[in-house]
């Protein structure tokens, strides 16, 4: 337990020193002014194949939930261009909304289904942990913390909730491999964010009253967040200048007024659970909308009210959906896009601190992708993966090297390597009785909940960089330090301590203060398979070596090794017994190590 707590106190001084991050800029994510760091040394062409198992590893962690060994044998066999490719082609198994459906209407899963939240979290863990369309997944998950919806949102317990949750991961997942362009339009017209930024119902001007405007929400997030940011950038993300040497804002409050106005009409009427947003063309403005140097009813004027009422608009069929299509067609041809959204992309699978080299070619590649097609995101994601600093080993021993790893990933690597699963095959987010099994306690305890971000921007900044720390001095940021503090990472701890100690089960009950351990678990609880690790148990430097492959991509430090040497090497007994025991006591060790925490 001693070299347990040194290895959380070690984790805490590696993420707070040296640890991952971007740039000092505001947590719009827009690029920092300048390279934080001196450049990158040149890398050399990146081969087609992983050169080793580790190289294999570490690329499977970046692109997918987390490495296993049988992924490793497949990359290895493949090589990354088939392996895009058979990515790309690898269709899922089912929707949210079909897995859903498929568990409230079977009979044993009823014990499952006590609160809608946890169906709607089932379907995510099941996906994330079990699916073979790994790629797909993971790209949603990234969407899903740029373009955030979240359960927390005041107004959205409409009913069935998990209906309207279902709705919006869908097309995430489904357009993951799509273009941004066709992403863009499956959330602007998604029910849970017209709930979450308040335009479902957007009335026009003086609809209701004299003096009424269109809401802003929509019209904002859409800029600042999802496509363009909130300073002109250069290819590259790092800003622009004007003539005085100052950021150049990349939209006014006036194009804000002018897009929120186009985003009128939407969601008025309707059961909005179920497909779209729906369409109210009496009221959608009809008034002149300026914003990004683009006019949409130049000179009208927006119809007053009187004594009589309000004005008509006499919007013929189908305006407000051409409104909103020139509207989305404007911001996606936006030059910001490109370095502003390739930018987090790279930040959420591979680095925290990309160099304006590694963001340039992203961004070239959403500008076209070759085939003069801008916004693929196949092109893009493959870049972000297989660019030059991505798969240079050289960027594991530079200090802006790398990311930290969320929670959320943590835990599904653990699950995935362990091929966690119940009785019927699927992974559940909790047992009805709640004190036997809750992933919902696990992602609590630990911070981090699958569309449930505290706000629209997401559960941590783009550009959050921890103050007073050397990070912070470097002009280096640290996204997923905000989920990040000494409860979180103590519970952690407990969560990994109690899953293995339990085989599986009881994932809520991890040692909280306050938190009675429930041991009287019933036999169709989870369970984890150790066989793919119990393998290499009979050495312990094997085991070792097996643990740093899959875990850290063969990153950990000499000194963590010494510890897991140490820690496997004490347990007692001989056999089958020994053995799991054995791979128990790595798991734990390497999974609060610092060189598993901190992504390279």
């Amino acid at each position: 337990m001693l070299k347990i707590c040194a290895l959380l106190v070690a984790v805490a001084l590696t993420l707070f020193l040296a640890a991952c991050g971007g740039s000092s800029s505001s947590g719009s994510g827009a690029g920092p002014s300048g390279s934080g760091s001196a450049p990158p040394p040149a890398s050399a062409p990146v081969a087609d194949k992983p050169a080793t198992r580790a190289e294999a590893a570490r690329f499977l962690n970046q692109a997918t939930f987390g490495a296993r060994p049988a992924g490793i044998d497949r990359l290895m066999s493949l090589g990354y261009s088939a392996w895009f490719d058979e990515q790309f082609a690898t269709a899922r198994a089912k929707t949210y909304k079909q897995w859903m459906t498929d568990a409230s209407a079977d009979p044993a899963a009823q014990k499952y289904l006590d609160d809608e939240n946890h169906l709607q979290l089932s379907a995510w863990w099941s996906q994330a942990v079990q699916g073979q369309d790994q790629l797909r997944q993971r790209t949603a998950w990234a969407l899903s913390q740029i373009l955030v919806v979240s359960g927390l949102a005041p107004g959205v317990n409409l009913s069935p909730y998990w209906t309207v949750m279902g709705n919006y991961g869908d097309r995430l997942a489904d357009n993951a491999f799509a273009n941004y362009r066709q992403v863009l339009d499956r959330v602007a017209y998604a029910p849970h964010m017209g709930i979450m930024l308040t335009y479902s119902g957007n009335e026009r001007e003086n609809y209701g009253f004299q003096g009424q405007q269109p809401d802003q929400n929509f019209a904002r997030e859409l800029m600042q967040l999802f496509t363009i940011g909130l300073w002109e950038l250069n290819i590259d993300g790092t800003r622009k200048k004007d003539a005085n040497g100052k950021d150049i804002p990349a939209y006014s409050s006036a194009d804000v007024v002018g897009l929120a106005s186009v985003f009128t009409g939407l969601g008025g009427t309707s059961d909005m659970e179920r497909g779209d947003l729906s369409i109210d063309e009496n009221r959608h403005s009809c008034a002149e909308k300026r914003f990004l140097g683009n006019v949409i009813d130049q000179g009208k004027p927006a119809p007053a009210r009187t004594a009589a009422g309000l004005g008509p608009c006499n919007n013929p069929s189908g305006k407000t959906q051409a409104d909103v299509k020139t509207a989305l067609d404007t911001v996606f041809n936006h030059p910001n896009v490109g370095p502003f959204i390739g930018r987090q992309l790279i930040q959420r699978f591979t680095v925290s601190n990309p160099s304006p080299e590694y963001v340039r070619r992203v961004a070239e590649k959403f500008n076209d992708n070759g085939a003069g097609v801008r916004g693929d995101m196949k092109a893009v994601i493959k870049q972000v993966l297989l660019d030059p600093e991505a798969r240079d080993t050289a960027k594991l021993t530079r200090s802006d090297g790398g990311k930290i790893r969320e929670p959320v990933l943590r835990a599904a690597h653990m699950m995935r390597l362990l091929n966690h699963k119940f009785a019927d095959g699927r992974v559940w987010a909790q047992l009805g009785s709640g004190n036997c099994y809750n992933i919902w306690g696990l992602t609590t305890g630990v911070d981090q909940i699958p569309f449930h971000a505290p706000t629209v921007f997401n559960f941590y900044r783009p550009g959050f960089a921890p103050p007073a720390t050397k990070a912070a001095a470097a002009n280096l940021v640290a996204p997923e330090m905000q989920t990040l503090d000494t409860v979180s990472l103590v519970n952690w701890s407990r969560f990994v301590a109690d899953s293995l100690r339990r085989n599986g089960a009881g994932l809520s009950v991890y040692g909280l203060p306050g938190r009675a351990t429930n041991d009287s678990c019933p036999s169709n609880n989870p369970t984890f398979d150790y066989s793919t690790l119990t393998a290499f148990a009979a050495t312990p430097e094997q085991l070792v070596d097996a643990l740093d492959t899959l875990l850290t991509g063969a990153t950990m430090s000499a000194a963590t090794r010494s510890a897991l040497l140490s820690a496997i090497s004490a347990v007692p007994g001989s056999g089958s017994t020994q053995a799991v025991n054995r791979v128990k006591v790595g798991l734990h060790v390497a999974l609060l190590s610092p060189q598993y925490i901190v992504q390279r």
